[in-house]
């Protein structure tokens, strides 16, 4: 008579050898970890505290690459805002990020610029998009590690949108270009690229 077959096995039998394979399963499965090395990313608030990505307490997190250079970074403010709105709903923080290259927002800075000068210069340039724009979401200066690059960086431009799962932290999609375009709430709710957006939170 086979040993495993199941209807002939005394019921408490059967249940320790399904608890065993059940066992086995999950014991032999990998464990979920970080890609694309984003565990290491981290950047300063506009305040000057320091962040790391992957000790956000969230269930997830989403980061926009920004650009006050960047048009269309600023044509989908009003969307990028009424998104933010949403993932609020689900206690999912959304984070303007920018990097650390100030010639990369249009500034002109020596060559021997400090760190903190390099910081301070683009803080006071994104202040003015604050300002302008009347933005509300947080804004964060990606350490000077982090690049953008259109060839085989993780981001390769802006406006660009990364949507995380957390614990470990894990991109789960990169959604390049503007989510949405409209200016108004109703306009961008209708817009298929923000709700293939809102879809992935």
């Amino acid at each position: 008579m086979p040993l495993f077959q199941f209807g002939t096995i005394m019921p408490l039998k059967k249940t320790l050898f399904l608890a065993w394979v059940l066992l086995a399963v999950f014991a032999c499965r990998p464990a979920a970890r970080s890609n694309f090395g984003v565990d290491q990313w981290s950047g300063r608030l506009l305040d000057g505290s320091v962040i790391h990505f992957s000790q956000i307490d969230a269930p997830k997190l989403v980061l926009n690459f920004y650009s006050p250079t960047c048009q269309p970074c600023i044509q989908e403010i009003p969307a990028l805002e009424h998104f933010a709105a949403e993932a609020a709903k689900k206690k999912i923080p959304v984070y303007v990020a920018l990097e650390s290259s100030p010639s990369s927002h249009g500034l002109n800075l020596p060559a021997d610029a400090t760190p903190e000068d390099r910081f301070q210069a683009i803080r006071n340039r994104m202040m003015e998009d604050i300002q302008k724009y009347s933005m509300r979401l947080p804004v964060v200066v990606m350490d000077d590690n982090f690049r953008i690059n259109p060839e085989y960086g993780t981001v390769t431009g802006t406006p660009e949108t990364l949507i995380f799962s957390t614990k470990p932290l894990l991109l789960r999609y990169n959604f390049i270009g503007p989510i949405g375009t409209a200016q108004d709430a109703a306009t961008i709710e209708r817009q298929p690229r923000y709700q293939f957006a809102l879809e992935r939170l």
